[in-house]
């Protein structure tokens, strides 16, 4: 998370210094305009937020994959619910 957090605060500092680019294209070494770094930075860390919450049961579709395991019984448990 501290990754996005990074890539997010960098990527507002130049949009307010760049209002019309947004900070979202840079000048490379080369002189020429490029896609800014953050942006790949920022997706990926996003990328891995929502693989971490689905591996942690924090969406709606690991929590029925946890719910429908083999430990699962017909009948329910005292605990349907809790997390819905």
């Amino acid at each position: 998370m501290a990754a996005w957090r990074t890539a997010v605060e960098a990527l507002h500092e130049l949009a307010q210094r760049d209002p019309v680019m947004r900070g979202l294209v840079i000048k490379a070494a080369s002189g020429g305009a490029v896609q800014n770094p953050m942006l790949l930075t920022a997706k990926q860390a996003a990328n891995d937020m929502v693989r971490y919450a689905g591996e942690f049961g924090m969406t709606l579709v690991a929590r029925a994959r946890i719910a429908a395991g083999v430990y699962s019984k017909p009948g329910g448990s005292k605990f349907d619910g809790l997390l819905a």
